[in-house]
């Protein structure tokens, strides 16, 4: 769950995280799957399947989505580069149960940074839309703020090694103040992830943070139990 630490119009809503079943049958991180995909240039296959599943499933549930505030997924850098995924995803995009509106995408700082204006181009398309760009991971690339007035997405998610520590570590709090302001300048939305505590939550309003992500708001659940009535 992504929350929202102001109230508004904007609700919670919801990052789509996957999880691999290992042979004992139970759910672990896909670290190390996602790395070899990366290495063997199978990302682009793996974002097909992550966006066709999703939005199978949002067409099952259509009914039931009504009071969600949205959902994001995760895109490859691989993706961005490639125009016959841009095609596929906006032919999924005006075929969903889901407003465009309440549709975002996510991509990390190093993989925009690396891509090319082209990948901008797929970016600005699927922004036409309506869906909104996240930036994940802002802070920790290099040259952070020179490539960020460049960017064209709507939200920034503050990488978590400066939200983990930003009670204890000056910098941090520095940090996150700064990421914010600047992005809020930019006309840009805030999200802090790895928000573990009711104080941090505070130490966030007090910086005007917009959205905030962690085990202090909700822990990953699998997709289901988000519905209206499921238990």
């Amino acid at each position: 769950m992504i929350t929202p630490l102001f109230g508004g119009e904007e609700g919670d809503h919801y990052e789509i995280l996957l999880r691999i079943m290992n042979e004992d049958g139970d759910l672990e991180s896909p670290e190390d799957f996602i790395r070899a995909a990366e290495q063997y240039d199978r990302m682009r296959s793996i974002d097909r399947w992550v966006v066709n599943a999703f939005f199978s499933w949002a067409g099952e549930n259509r009914s039931r989505l009504e009071d969600i505030g949205g959902f994001t997924l995760n895109l490859s850098g691989q993706s961005l580069l490639d125009e016959t995924f841009g095609w596929f995803l906006k032919e999924k995009i005006g075929q969903s149960p889901i407003p465009p509106q309440l549709i975002g995408f996510e991509v990390t700082e190093t993989a925009l940074i690396r891509s090319t204006s082209r990948a901008h181009g797929f970016i600005q398309n699927v922004r036409d839309m309506g869906c909104k760009f996240y930036l994940d991971d802002f802070g920790s690339g290099y040259a952070s703020y020179s490539h960020l007035k460049s960017m064209p997405v709507d939200l920034i998610k503050i990488d978590g090694i400066f939200v983990t520590d930003i009670l204890e570590d000056k910098s941090s709090h520095t940090m996150v103040k700064s990421i914010t302001e600047i992005a809020h300048y930019m006309n840009k939305k805030v999200i802090a992830e790895y928000v573990e505590s009711e104080a941090i939550l505070n130490a966030l309003r007090e910086l005007d943070v917009d959205f905030a992500q962690g085990f202090a708001v909700g822990h990953p659940i699998p997709l289901d139990h988000i519905l209206p009535g499921a238990f």
